[in-house]
C-alpha cells in the first residue's frame, strides 16, 4: 500500500489510513532493510490521510520518525545533527507530544523512537530539551497511571519516562527519588500473581526499568528467580549472561549462553540462541578458535532441513557471517572458516536451486 503513494498528491481512505497507522512498523522488515525509503513513504502516508484522522496521522508521523532515525543512525551516533528530513519529523513529534489527545493515541508507538531520538533532539533542538522532557513525562505518566492498560504497558511507560529524564536532564542523571519510586513500583508489580502467559511481559518490562536505573542487584535477583521458575528459562539466561558480561564475569556469561542454546526449543529459536552463543565466544574468547569452530558447526546443524533459512533465521545467518568475517579480519582463522563453509556447502546442496534460501545459504562466508 505504501508503494501506491508514489504519485503526486496521493490520498488515503480512512480505512487504509487506519490500517497503516496501526501496523507494527517497528518490527517490519521493510523498515530495517530500507529505512530512508520507508521514512519517505510513511510521511507521505501521514500527509495523505483525511484531515480529521488526526491520531492516525500522528501515529504515521511517529513511524516515519522511527524509520528516519534508523536512516540517520550513523551521524547521530557520531554526535552530528540529523538530516533535514529527520529534523522536520522531530518537530512533528514535538507537536504530537504537546497535544494530550494525540500523545495518548500514539503512546504505544512513541517508545519506538528510543535513544537515537533523544540524541537527535539534544543535538538539533537543545533549547527545547526542558520542555520536551515535560511533554514526554506527561505522556508517560498518563500511560503509567492508566488502569485500562496491562501491567507490563504501565511499567514500560515508567521505563520510557526514566530514559527521557536521563537523556534530557542537564546532568543526564535520574534523581534518587525517581529511582527509588521506580524500584518500589517494579517490586510491587513483580509481587503480584499473573496468569502464566502474562508474567514474562511484566518481567521484561521490569528488566527495562532496572537496566535504565542501573540496578544490577535487583536485575540479577530477578533473572536468577525467573531462570529457576520459568517454563522457558532460556529467555532469561541470555539477559543474565549480558549482566555477567558487563560485570566482567566472562566465563559465567559464556556458560549461560551455552546453556541457553542447549535448552532452547524450536528450530528458529535454537538457531538464534546458538548464534548468540557463537558471537559471545567471538567477543569474549576470540583466541579459542577450536571452541568457536565446534560451536558454529553445531549451530549450523539447526539449518540442516527443509524451509529453515528464511526471515529471522536468514537475518541471523547474515549477522553471524559478519561477525565471523570480522573475527578473521587478519586472516588468522582461514582454516576454521573453511571448515565452517564446507559444512554449509552440505546444507546448501539440499536446498532446491529455485528457492531464495539457496542464494542466502550460498552467500554465507563466501569470499567476495
Amino acid at each position: 500500500m505504501l508503494d501506491s503513494l508514489s504519485g503526486p498528491n496521493p490520498t488515503l481512505s480512512r480505512d487504509d489510513c487506519k490500517r497503516l497507522a496501526y501496523n507494527g512498523w517497528a518490527g517490519d522488515d521493510s523498515v530495517d532493510e530500507a529505512p530512508e525509503k520507508s521514512a519517505i513513504a510513511l510521511k507521505r502516508a501521514a500527509d495523505a490521510c483525511p484531515a480529521d484522522a488526526r491520531v492516525e496521522k500522528a501515529r504515521l508521523n511517529v513511524a516515519a520518525t522511527y524509520a528516519s532515525l534508523i536512516a540517520d543512525a550513523k551521524p547521530i551516533e557520531a554526535g552530528k545533527a540529523p538530516g533535514a528530513r529527520t529534523a522536520k519529523l522531530l518537530d512533528e513529534v514535538y507537536d504530537i507530544l504537546g497535544d494530550a489527545n494525540l500523545s495518548a493515541g500514539a503512546r504505544d508507538v512513541l517508545p519506538w523512537l528510543g535513544d537515537e531520538y533523544f540524541k537527535a533532539e539534544e543535538k538539533q533542538n537543545p533549547r527545547r530539551a526542558a520542555d520536551l522532557l515535560v511533554r514526554w513525562t506527561h505522556m508517560a505518566d498518563a500511560a503509567a497511571s492508566d488502569p485500562s492498560l496491562p501491567e507490563a504497558d504501565r511499567i514500560d511507560a515508567l521505563a520510557i519516562k526514566l530514559k527521557a529524564v536521563k537523556a534530557l536532564s542537564p546532568d543526564h542523571r535520574i534523581p534518587p527519588e525517581l529511582v527509588a519510586e521506580a524500584q518500589q513500583k517494579v517490586d510491587a508489580a513483580l509481587a503480584k500473581n499473573y496468569p502464566e502467559h502474562a508474567r514474562p511481559g511484566v518481567v521484561n518490562s521490569a528488566e527495562w526499568v532496572l537496566d535504565t536505573v542501573d540496578d544490577k542487584e535487583r536485575m540479577r535477583s530477578l533473572l536468577e528467580h525467573e531462570i529457576s521458575t520459568a517454563k522457558q528459562p532460556y529467555y532469561y539466561m541470555l539477559d543474565l549472561a549480558d549482566v555477567d558480561e558487563k560485570a566482567g564475569n566472562k566465563d559465567a556469561a559464556i556458560e549461560l549462553l551455552e546453556r541457553a542454546y542447549r535448552e532452547s526449543q524450536g528450530t528458529a529459536t535454537r538457531f538464534q540462541w546458538g548464534t548468540t552463543y557463537v558471537m559471545g565466544l567471538v567477543r569474549m574468547r576470540p583466541d579459542d578458535a577450536a571452541g568457536i569452530r565446534t560451536a558454529t558447526l553445531a549451530v549450523l546443524n539447526e539449518l540442516d532441513g527443509p524451509d529453515r533459512i528464511y526471515m529471522r533465521t536468514a537475518k541471523r545467518l547474515d549477522r553471524l557471517d559478519s561477525v565471523l568475517r570480522g573475527w578473521n579480519k587478519q586472516g588468522k582463522h582461514e582454516e576454521t572458516l573453511a571448515a565452517i563453509r564446507k559444512r554449509m556447502d552440505d546444507i546448501c546442496s539440499r536446498i532446491p536451486e529455485a528457492q531464495p534460501a539457496r542464494g542466502t545459504c550460498n552467500a554465507f562466508l563466501t569470499k567476495a
